[in-house]
């Protein structure tokens, strides 16, 4: 028997395949799967080929099923959405579709109460209570600008640079906005940014200016991080609010790869919600979804879990 996971991100998605045991013998990445921004076609693409990519490595030429959690879900697909997401590439009966932020719940509470908060191209808040229902917040995409993600923070970025140099707060985000995508003038980044392979995954990796800026000193960039992180701690005390779940995972590339997104968030979450305990995910979210396509394999137990677990210490840098 071989299963697949998958984290589908919106710019960056990762699979793991396991055998009926729980062993994990294989890992392989692909492009983006959030088909609210990139398209079916191309999210569909990308899943296929991560997917050719995995069945590789795993020295394999069939998987029994597979669970993927996409960033453009916010709850399990229904019939019509994964008819529509399989096309002719792929089989609807092996797919198990949910939301990104379902499978890392999975794999950071294992099945107990708990929330989760991501931030990576886009941001969400998830939590499940003691009677196993299901909550989320956040996940409003970048059309209403996804506060607390990467792609918030790289569009305040560019937005900074783009005042800055119209008389507005000056700011070291201005000459790095320039060199980061290669022009010389601001008006420049304009065909840059709309043209069609850029778009979200261009702005998003931009976030990573305000951490450089802010770590050579400057202010409007410290703001930018401070803000976006008070706005994820926000959707935490909302989830916390309603539900009352403790504790709080968190995930994500900003989580990462931004040591100090991480502190501020932090700092916010003890403010908003004293006591609030932070911990770090049991399993990485496509091994979430392992968990997830072995229950709907009937395979699962307690056995398969813990040899999952081990499993992903052992080949998680593999």
């Amino acid at each position: 028997m071989l299963l697949i996971g998958v984290d589908g991100g919106g710019t960056h998605s990762r699979l793991a395949a396991c055998d009926g045991t729980g062993r994990i013998v294989a890992r392989a990445a692909c492009g983006g799967l959030n088909y609210n921004s990139i398209g079916l076609y191309a999210a569909r693409r990308n899943l296929c080929a991560g997917i050719d990519d995995l069945l590789d490595a795993a020295d394999a030429d069939w998987f029994d099923g597979a669970a993927v959690g996409l960033s453009a879900l916010d709850g399990e697909a229904d019939e019509a959405t994964l008819l529509q997401f399989c096309g002719e590439a792929l089989d609807p009966a092996r797919l198990y579709l949910h939301s990104d932020a379902h499978m890392t719940l999975v794999g950071a509470a294992g099945g107990e109460a708990g929330m989760v908060v991501i931030s990576g191209t886009g941001s969400m808040g998830a939590a499940v209570d003691e009677a196993g229902r299901e909550y989320a917040a956040g996940g409003w995409g970048w059309l209403l600008n996804d506060e607390g993600s990467g792609f918030d923070i790289g569009n305040r970025v560019i937005r900074a640079a783009v005042r800055a140099g119209e008389g507005g707060e000056p700011t070291l985000l201005r000459e790095m906005v320039l060199e980061w995508f290669g022009v010389e003038r601001m008006r420049e980044i304009i065909p840059v940014l709309y043209a069609e392979e850029a778009g979200v995954p261009a702005v998003a990796a931009a976030a990573r200016l305000a951490d450089l800026a802010a770590d050579n000193g400057d202010e409007v960039a410290a703001r930018i991080v401070d803000e976006a992180a008070e706005s994820l701690a926000r959707t935490a005390r909302a989830l916390t609010d309603e539900t009352g779940v403790l504790p709080v995972y968190t995930w994500g590339g900003v989580f990462e790869h931004s040591p100090r997104f991480r502190r501020r968030f932090e700092a916010h979450l003890a403010r908003l919600v004293p006591g609030a305990p932070v911990r770090s995910a049991r399993l990485r979210p496509e091994e979430g979804a392992l968990v997830c396509a072995a229950r709907r394999a009937g395979v699962w137990s307690e056995a398969f879990e813990q040899t999952l677990e081990t499993s992903a210490r052992e080949t998680e840098n593999a």
